[in-house]
């Protein structure tokens, strides 16, 4: 893995632009004081010190990087400057790669943040809801598509003395995330610059001219350079396991949460953390009157999931027969609360497994909804997308999944391995954030326990009613007599794929 060593962003324009590359120490965040504890860098990035003319290349997606180069945008030397979104942050650096540029830069847009927006009058964090202009999403950037886990030892547990590759799945140029503050300078540059990205499609633009950004491709006139040194080097990471013996020993449910956090991480992954935790106090209160499971229970708090899944997939690389022959089903949390939309998502054959176990369960804000009704609070963002900007529309097609409204599961969190590397049935749930909830800050210094009380779960009662469904989950695999997979609906979901 890699820490961050230094950095640094500088526009040669007359006076010349010094990206702060650091979030703001705000008041009313006290825990914002610890915003270099983490410094503003990409995971699994590369050390690299560049400098040309930039281009704006929208979500950075290789669709986008193809459009630009048919109207005869050549990136040979240029530093790519994209918004956070569409695809996966690897996947932008992997694609300006390839397209011939030295650096990537990515910055957060306010407009993806959906209704609570400055441009729409709101005050930005902490006073509001609004997102704060110096906030930065971190991230990896390790091309998770391809291969997920420690880069060196693809296919193999990562031991101490493990044969170790160069790995393929990482970056060869550098890249570092930015704020909208830090972007708006270099973004007002551009104006007037190669094309009107209006001109390409509504998705393509940012923030309809917002404080002077008019959103042009260039190339610039100005020179960008940028700088990223990484400290990269083989280290420790720890999982935590527990296990509830159960009547059955060869019959397994594993139930898992990652822990680590790009900073604070309040939401990702705290939130499910203490969820996780609440529902492992309830299953300790169970066994101290003297329950045992039928089947055994694994509980599982995974290291270095942020930079790439890391914990989990060397686990299950470690362990892949024992568990293909003997787990009954991975059960994951990672954010469990963010925002209000309550969010479903498991392999068919739990689908309904988990919408019956959260109708059954009463939220703790609203004794007249279950949770299972909340998955319409906040709205959804992919269908705001679809609407207000034409983004995504293939991804929000594809998940109405029949009448249980559970969607597939693709990647990003801990259960890839379980599901598509060893076959596994396997869910996530949380509480997510959609376009009508105040923005989530992510990966940034301010997903912090202020922000968490103040705006996104006041009281914590999404923290307990996620705690609840999680453990009713985990109680009906671990004790039904006939497991509660429904290989109908699998059925019924591969004629479904089919058909698209």
């Amino acid at each position: 893995m890699n820490t961050p060593v230094s950095s640094f962003v500088k526009l040669h324009s007359d006076p010349p632009f010094h990206a702060k590359l650091q979030e703001d120490i705000v008041e009313g965040d006290p825990d914002s004081v610890l915003r270099d504890e983490v410094r503003v860098f990409h995971g699994l990035s590369v050390s690299g010190h560049v400098k040309g003319q930039y281009v704006y290349v929208g979500y950075g997606r290789k669709k986008d990087f193809d459009l630009l180069q048919s109207h005869g945008i050549d990136f040979k030397g240029k530093i790519a400057i994209t918004k956070y979104g569409g695809v996966f942050r690897g996947l932008k650096i992997k694609a300006a790669q390839e397209a011939g540029a030295v650096g990537v830069l990515i910055y957060s847009d306010p407009a993806d943040d959906g209704e609570y927006t400055e441009e729409h009058g709101y005050t930005a964090y902490p006073d509001g809801p609004a997102r704060q202009p110096s906030s930065v999403q971190r991230g990896s950037v390790q091309f998770i598509s391809k291969y997920s886990g420690d880069p060196a030892t693809p296919g193999k547990p990562a031991y101490r003395n493990a044969t170790r590759t160069e790995g393929d799945n990482i970056p060869s140029i550098p890249s570092l995330p930015i704020s909208y503050e830090d972007a708006l300078p270099i973004l007002m540059a551009l104006n007037g610059k190669g094309s009107k990205v209006s001109d390409f499609g509504q998705e393509w633009v940012g923030g309809l001219e917002y404080k002077g950004v008019e959103y042009w491709t260039g190339p610039s006139d100005v020179e960008l350079e940028m700088k990223n040194e990484v400290n990269t080097r083989i280290m420790p990471i720890w999982n935590v396991m527990a296990t509830i013996p159960g009547h059955i020993s060869d019959e397994v449910v594993v139930v898992g949460n990652h822990r680590d956090a790009w900073v604070l991480g309040a939401g990702d992954p705290s939130s499910g953390t203490a969820s996780m935790y609440e529902m492992i106090r309830g299953l300790g209160a169970l066994l101290r009157r003297g329950w045992k499971p039928m089947r055994t229970i694994i509980l599982a708090s995974w290291d270095a999931e942020e930079y790439g899944l890391i914990g989990s997939v060397e686990w299950t690389e470690d362990f892949g027969d024992w568990l293909s022959a003997h787990t009954v089903a991975y059960l994951n949390m990672d954010v469990s609360v963010s925002g209000k939309r309550f969010e479903a998502g498991a392999s068919p054959s739990l689908a309904w497994l988990l919408r019956q176990s959260a109708e059954r369960v009463i939220t703790s804000f609203d004794p007249s909804k279950t949770v299972w009704d909340a998955r319409l609070d906040g709205d959804d963002f992919d269908a705001w997308n679809a609407d207000k900007q034409g983004l995504m529309m293939d991804i929000a097609e594809t998940t109405k999944m029949g009448d249980h409204s559970v969607k597939p599961l693709g990647s990003g969190s801990d259960f890839t391995s379980f599901l598509q590397r060893f076959g596994i049935a396997s869910s996530n749930i949380g509480y997510s954030v959609g376009p009508k909830d105040p923005v989530y800050h992510y990966h940034s210094i301010y997903d912090s326990f202020t922000w968490q009380e103040k705006f996104a779960d006041p009281g914590f009662h999404r923290h307990v009613d996620a705690a609840k469904v999680f453990g009713l989950m985990t109680l009906r695999m671990a004790d039904s007599l006939m497991l509660p997979i429904n290989t109908t609906q699998y059925a019924l979901e591969l004629i479904y794929y089919q058909s698209k």
